[in-house]
């Protein structure tokens, strides 16, 4: 079988003179084998770092060989060296002198070069030494390969063939081996997919494929989300089975890309395993008359029979221990295996190295419009009638035609959106908004921005009912107009077009940044002028923030000036009523994603410090005062800014809150079997590490020696200032409990 750019005998020769040769020559010894000789009894071949222990290069023992392996036990030596008959000879006779406890009488003996052979003259080549060493009758049988026979060999084994030419940069375009396949596919990401990301919880699928497999040749059909995936799942199959079974199998498995290519295949005398990548039809009964195994990969678009085995989606336990083996933090993995439940292939653009390479096809020009919408909102619920107006407001088209349109992209190969009941939603909003922000218009953002004022700037009716009715809301007939999907889809679009200002380019004379600028300014005017806005607001808020920070603090502090400041209004739980609603919670939420930046640190906490002041108090844990010791908490600081820059904006919120303040160096100081509640993280942008903060012990003394020296100088003559210091007396290091005594007894 041949097709263009495979490798000749020329290539194997020049092949030689590096050093890869000389590791990666056993590994196509082994692979030639597997592809070409059936019922392999025994088989070694030393690879990569393998080459340098003692032994024979290669043993094998077979009951039936070829016309390149011997029939019964067979011994081989490889050398790439320039002079190949002095390698030849040095390990012809070493290997005469000890056999290493085989019978040479009873076994062949072959040596290969991926070298040219040829003598001088017609002489001293290849066959006159063959010749001479036979005559001596040492071994049963004497034989030597080089880059001619070698190129022979491969024309019988087209999977090897291809896989060997794509390794020396030759990359033929109609076909590909399935091992290399995926390396290409998971090493497209950081870090690189590992094989069980894609097996993980489909176990049925796994055993249904490796019994096939063992069977006579038939076809298989495969359904992925696409047939990308479908492809990648076999591979990672194959990938994961035992060196003696994933071997055999790579070296008989061929991607095929085109009709030219697979007639060829076809033809191979060799048992392959096909994998057509275009329309076959009428051509897999052939391929399957000719011995050959065809696997047919399927997305959700293709037409399916009741044989066809439709992969599950992913667990999201599963995905989360397959991600973290694949490296990433625990957090991460956890962000992330949602996605990976909802579209692998999603997953993967996420972690690309170039998210440009991998475009769906619904991310195309004349596709991409119509997704516009669902893009803008990320959720909404079909059944509730005021999110189906604002998807027909956004579309500038009647509701039933958007709908048609997102069901045909639902039911597609790596579709860009789900429905599950009545809900609907993006697979990934970052991947769609990486994808498809570029097509938005000033037009549709105009739209937009009336949308999100209509949606976000909606008061929550339950807020007319006593705090202790409220959670009835729905019994009482106090139902918002729109959905909390579609409320916290915009909201999170809007914080999407903060975050990936820098990356998207629309037709539109405003940046992605003052778009969401100006609508989140609007909005919390609004809720400044009434504070059940910023009730309604709660689950909103931390996208918001992310969405404007420097507008949302500015908004937060105008709420928390004057003599009756908005926000105050806020803390409205009671002592006793475990149905009350709790509506600051979404704010001290939005001030700690604001805290991790050091260039917001300042002025969250010091919105922190004063909501703080004015929170009355309550049994529940979320308050201003927990939030703030979570951010500064010395062992476990909770925002990225150095501890110099801590230090001074504790002093600054000595000056500007001092009572509150206290407090926090209070909280702050070392407390045996203290615990660390988690802060919000932001979901959007890359403002706090996936690990876990790192303090030095170092770094560790000195902020407990500066907060000792900060509360030392404020403690004055209040006793109960006094009482707090000293009841830490046993938990500070030396150094700061000499200073408290010493600052105690000081007259």
């Amino acid at each position: 079988m041949m097709l263009e750019t495979l490798v000749t005998g020329t290539d194997l020769h020049h092949w030689a003179n590096f050093q890869e040769a000389r590791f990666r020559l056993p590994l196509l010894m082994r692979r030639l084998m597997h592809a070409t000789v059936e019922r392999i009894q025994r088989i070694g071949f030393p690879a990569e770092e393998g080459v340098q222990l003692a032994g024979w290069d290669g043993i094998v023992v077979v009951e039936q060989g070829n016309a390149f392996v011997p029939d019964g036990c067979s011994v081989w030596e490889l050398g790439t060296d320039r002079n190949i008959k002095s390698k030849a000879d040095k390990d012809y006779e070493k290997r005469c002198g000890d056999p290493l406890g085989l019978d040479p009488a009873t076994t062949s003996f072959i040596f290969i070069t991926p070298r040219r052979w040829g003598g001088k003259g017609g002489k001293g080549g290849k066959a006159d030494w063959v010749a001479e060493r036979q005559k001596e009758g040492v071994w049963r049988e004497v034989r030597a390969y080089d880059a001619d026979d070698l190129e022979q060999w491969l024309e019988l084994a087209p999977a090897v063939h291809i896989w060997l030419s794509i390794l020396l940069g030759k990359h033929p375009e109609a076909a590909e081996d399935i091992a290399s396949f995926w390396a290409d596919w998971s090493e497209a990401t950081k870090p690189k997919l590992h094989p069980r990301l894609l097996t993980t919880g489909r176990d049925d699928a796994v055993r249904t494929v490796i019994e096939w497999l063992g069977k006579p040749a038939s076809t298989l059909a495969l359904q992925g989300d696409t047939r990308e995936e479908a492809q990648a799942f076999l591979a990672a199959t194959l990938q994961q089975l035992p060196a003696e079974e994933r071997i055999p199998y790579l070296s008989r498995s061929v991607i095929v890309k085109d009709s030219d290519a697979w007639n060829r295949l076809c033809a191979s005398e060799a048992a392959l395993l096909l994998v057509p990548t275009f329309d076959v039809r009428d051509a897999v009964t052939r391929a399957v008359r000719g011995g050959h195994h065809v696997l047919l990969p399927l997305g959700r678009d293709d037409n399916t029979a009741a044989t066809t085995v439709a992969l599950p989606r992913l667990h999201i336990r599963d995905a989360r221990e397959a991600l973290q083996q694949m490296g990433l933090s625990e957090e991460r993995a956890g962000d992330l295996a949602p996605l990976a439940r909802r579209s692998l292939m999603a997953l993967r653009r996420s972690l690309a190295i170039n998210r440009e390479v991998q475009q769906p096809a619904w991310a195309r020009p004349d596709t991409a419009r119509a997704l516009l919408p669902a893009l803008l909102v990320g959720k909404w619920n079909d059944a509730v009638e005021g999110d189906r107006s604002i998807i027909a407001r956004l579309a500038h088209s009647s509701y039933e035609e958007v709908s048609a349109v997102l069901t045909r992209w639902a039911h597609a190969s790596d579709p860009p959106l789900r429905r599950v009941g009545d809900v609907w939603f993006l697979v990934s909003k970052e991947d769609a908004w990486d994808l498809l922000g570029r097509y938005l218009t000033r037009d549709d953002l105009e739209r937009f921005a009336a949308v999100a004022l209509d949606v976000l700037g909606e008061l929550d009716p339950s807020l007319e009912l006593p705090t202790n009715q409220r959670w009835m809301a729905g019994v009482f007939g106090k139902a918002a107009r729109y959905s909390g999907g579609l409320r916290g889809g915009i909201a999170d679009a809007l914080a999407l077009m903060g975050a990936r200002s820098d990356r998207i380019q629309w037709a539109d004379p405003l940046s992605p940044q003052e778009r969401a600028n100006r609508i989140v300014r609007q909005v919390l005017e609004r809720a400044n002028a009434d504070w059940r806005l910023w009730a309604s607001l709660s689950y909103q808020l931390r996208s918001l923030a992310e969405a404007a920070p420097a507008e949302f603090l500015r908004a937060v502090e105008a709420g928390l000036s004057g003599e009756q400041p908005v926000l105050a209004n806020l803390f409205e739980d009671t002592e006793n009523d475990i149905f009350a609603r709790s509506s600051h919670t979404g704010l001290l939420w939005a001030l700690e994603v604001l805290a991790w930046p050091s260039e917001y640190l300042s002025r969250a906490a010091l919105a922190l410090a004063t909501l703080s002041r004015l929170d009355p108090g309550r049994k529940r844990s979320n308050r201003p005062e927990n939030s703030l010791r979570g951010i500064f908490l010395c062992w476990h600081p909770q925002t990225t800014a150095a501890p110099e820059q801590r230090l001074r904006v504790i002093d600054l919120l000595r000056r500007r809150e001092p009572v509150v303040t206290w407090r926090l160096m209070s909280h702050l100081l070392p407390k045996l079997y203290a615990i660390a509640n988690p802060s919000a993280k932001p979901g959007w942008r890359d403002w706090a590490s996936d690990s876990q903060p790192s303090v030095s012990p170092g770094e560790l003394w000195t902020m407990e020696r500066e907060i000792v020296s900060r509360m030392l100088t404020d403690v004055g003559l209040d006793g109960q200032r006094w009482k707090n210091v000293i009841e830490h007396l046993d938990d500070v290091r030396q150094e700061q409990h000499d200073a408290i005594v010493e600052r105690l007894l000081t007259p």
